[in-house]
């Protein structure tokens, strides 16, 4: 099985550098062009099936790469994660208004509960889920995924059986894609943030 990881293209919440999680954001005129551009380099894959995240950022981006894709999959479980009450600010806002939080978070991401929003672990779990279910449904065929950066950052650390611990191992960009090649026991890591 060949796996395409898909970041979406960027917003003006990227841009700013906020924590965008659950919250809806659409491309700015770069994350536009980022999608596009995704679509020119991904023409000569023969793609067997499409997951998508339902976020409207994601489902541009994916619109915007080709619009005829067929056995295309709103997956609930490549949702973002939820960052609670720290979607909309950026690092900074959070150590100032959320010190404790903050402090925590660095101290220990693994075992941390956004405030009011999802825990690592939990977040981990649900894309770890995905992927059993694609390595259970899906032989010999090429799956392009188009989500966000967090969620790659799981699947990776998943694929790589690195855990949460690895979690932060791999920066998916916006306007670039990795192929992941897993057959057998065995996983090959054939890109990571191709762009050209």
């Amino acid at each position: 099985m060949k796996i395409l990881l898909v970041r979406h293209g960027e917003t003006e919440g990227n841009f700013k550098g906020l924590y965008q999680g659950k919250s809806e954001y659409v491309l700015n005129e770069e994350g536009k062009r980022q999608a596009i551009k995704l679509g020119e380099l991904l023409k000569d894959y023969n793609i067997s099936k499409v997951y998508c995240s339902p976020q409207k950022r994601c489902i541009e981006t994916l619109e915007l790469m080709n619009k005829k894709f067929k056995n295309i999959v709103l997956s609930e479980e490549l949702r973002e994660i939820n960052f609670g009450k720290w979607e909309g600010l950026n690092y900074k806002e959070i150590e100032r208004i959320f010190p404790g939080e903050w402090k925590s978070f660095i101290a220990d991401y693994i075992s941390f509960t956004f405030p009011e929003g999802d825990s690592f672990k939990d977040f981990y779990y649900r894309c770890n889920s995905f992927l059993d279910k694609l390595r259970n449904d899906q032989d010999n065929e090429v799956i392009l995924i188009v989500t966000h950066g967090g969620v790659i950052r799981a699947l990776f650390s998943s694929i790589l059986s690195l855990g949460l611990k690895g979690f932060y191992r791999v920066n998916p960009i916006q306007g670039a894609y990795s192929e992941i090649n897993i057959f057998g026991g065995g996983v090959e890591i054939k890109y990571v943030n191709k762009d050209n």
